[in-house]
C-alpha cells in the first residue's frame, strides 16, 4: 500500500520513510534499509495509557494529551495523531488539549465513542504523530 501511495503521489518517499519506515533506493523500495528503518521506528515508539474522557462535549475524533506525552512527540493542539490498534482499525484524532501533568505521566484522554471504535486494544497503545500544520 505504501509503494502504491508513493507511486500515485499521495505521499512522498520522505513521508513513506518517516511514518511507515519504507526506504527508497535508486530502483524502488530497499528491503534491507527498510528493515533497519522499521526496527528503529519500533524502538522509538511511544506507548500511552488510554483514559475515558469525561463527557465535556469533545468530539469522537479529538484527543487530550498529558504534558509529557505532548513534549515527547512534539505535539500541540491542531496536530493529528494515530492510536495504533494492532488487532484492528487504528484511530486518527486531532489533538485539542494538552493537560499539565506530572513528569512520567503517559496518559491520553479520548471519548467513550473513540474507545468503542478502537475495540479491545487494552489500556496501553502506541501513539504516533501523523501531521502537524507547523511542519509544512
Amino acid at each position: 500500500m505504501v509503494l502504491t501511495d508513493v507511486a500515485a503521489g499521495v505521499i512522498t518517499p520522505a513521508t513513506a520513510e518517516g511514518i511507515y519506515g519504507v526506504v527508497f533506493g535508486a530502483i524502488g523500495a530497499d528491503p534491507r534499509a527498510t528493515a533497519a528503518r522499521r526496527e528503529a521506528v519500533r524502538r522509538d515508539r511511544v506507548r500511552v495509557t488510554l483514559d475515558r474522557r469525561e463527557e465535556d462535549g469533545a468530539r469522537v475524533r479529538t484527543i487530550a494529551l498529558s504534558g509529557p506525552v505532548a513534549t515527547t512527540l512534539g505535539l500541540e493542539p491542531g496536530d493529528v495523531v494515530e492510536l495504533v490498534n494492532t488487532a484492528g482499525a487504528s484511530l486518527r484524532a486531532w489533538v485539542d488539549a494538552v493537560v499539565g501533568s506530572s513528569t512520567g505521566d503517559r496518559r491520553v484522554w479520548v471519548s467513550a465513542d473513540a474507545l468503542r471504535m478502537l475495540g479491545e486494544v487494552g489500556p496501553d497503545v502506541e501513539l504516533r504523530k501523523i501531521y502537524s500544520p507547523r511542519s509544512r
